[in-house]
């Protein structure tokens, strides 16, 4: 699992939950990429977070 940021409101139709920019949720990444592939016409879904700064 990773952490990843919500970059714009959208529901995940595989967890039925309604996702909301600037959340902060946990997917795997293979999870991740299929969303964001699936919603590529509207930008980046969800932006992986990176711990280290």
């Amino acid at each position: 699992m990773a952490l990843f940021e919500v970059g714009f409101d959208f529901e995940d139709y595989e967890e039925n939950v309604v996702l909301k920019k600037g959340e902060e949720v946990e997917r795997t990444v293979k999870r991740a990429n299929e969303i964001n592939e699936t919603l590529k016409e509207h930008g980046t879904a969800l932006i992986r977070k990176d711990d280290k700064k």
